[in-house]
């Protein structure tokens, strides 16, 4: 009997106390790593008019920072099961560290290709990934808004060439950055709707179905901004794409826990992040390639949270 009891109380989930502790660390490191990962878009001009570089190799160095914060993910999840995700976030925030300190002392793109985009992005999986993690360890029963909460910081949904893409269009650098400060905005909110939205008692069960149709609008609604011809109707539709976006990422880690068991979940984890990786390390690049050789193409969009 008391063998029996302390099982109950290892597997017993706080669902609260603490764990808000948890939650505001994690949402810390979304605001930290993602926030970075956002300004991308802003930093790509700024490398392309110190080196003096093509589009196509500037766009290789967010590309290297998003697939190693990304691709990794998996064996992040396994350094997570194997020391803590405590240690792993520790070492991850000292590589992360490291990597954006010697990058202000850069000479190349190649320098920062290898400083920012490799070694910073390893570094940030290696928090990215815990911070997922331990959240889903502290709740159950408020797990959607314990995810939605963690994810507020971030606000994100980074799309990379559209700072340039503003600019081409005649619009300043300042409007152009103005358009991410939209972006982050609405993110943000429905960020922290979407927290209690989605554990509301007539959708907890159902979840899974609204956020499908959620994630099916994001992927329209990404497409949909490369075709907008003027400030307004691009700014109008970023801010769609804001809404869906925020809905998805927010919940994704939730309505993946109704799939797999809590031991499972680490690894699932890892899969979830990993799998934006291949997108990130093929998209950027083929965009900014069909940039340079095509100066009047439409922008690609790249999807970071």
């Amino acid at each position: 009997m008391i063998s029996e009891s302390l099982v109950e109380d290892e597997n017993k989930v706080p669902d609260g106390g603490w764990g808000w502790v948890i939650v505001f660390g994690a949402t810390m490191t979304h605001f930290l790593l993602v926030g970075i990962a956002r300004c991308l878009g802003v930093i790509y001009l700024c490398l392309r008019e110190r080196y003096q570089s093509s589009a196509a190799n500037t766009a290789w160095v967010a590309s290297a920072f998003n697939t190693s914060r990304t691709l990794t993910a998996p064996l992040a999840s396994m350094l997570c099961e194997r020391f803590g995700c405590r240690v792993v976030a520790y070492v991850g925030g000292l590589i992360f560290s490291v990597g954006l300190m010697i990058s202000a002392f850069s000479t190349s793109l190649l320098f920062m290709l290898f400083s920012f985009g490799l070694l910073s992005g390893f570094g940030g999986v290696l928090v990215f990934t815990p911070a997922y993690i331990i959240v889903g360890e502290y709740f159950d029963k408020r797990k959607g808004t314990a995810m939605g909460l963690a994810t507020i910081g971030s606000g994100l949904g980074s799309l990379i060439f559209v700072p340039e893409f503003a600019v081409e269009k005649g619009f300043s650098h300042s409007e152009a950055a103005l358009l991410l400060s939209v972006y982050g905005f609405t993110d943000l909110t429905i960020r922290f709707l979407c927290a209690f939205l989605f554990d509301l008692r007539g959708v907890r069960k159902e979840r899974r179905y609204p956020f499908a149709l959620v994630g099916i609008m994001f992927g329209i609604s990404t497409i949909v901004i490369s075709l907008m011809p003027d400030y307004g109707t691009l700014a109008i539709a970023m801010t769609f794409n804001a809404l869906f976006e925020s809905a998805f990422d927010s919940q994704r880690a939730t309505v993946i826990s109704e799939f797999v068991t809590r031991k499972q979940m680490s690894m699932a984890v890892g899969m979830m992040i990993a799998s934006q990786g291949i997108g990130n390390i093929t998209g950027p690049p083929l965009a900014g390639t069909n940039i340079s050789s095509n100066p009047t193409i439409n922008y690609s969009g790249n999807y970071d949270n």
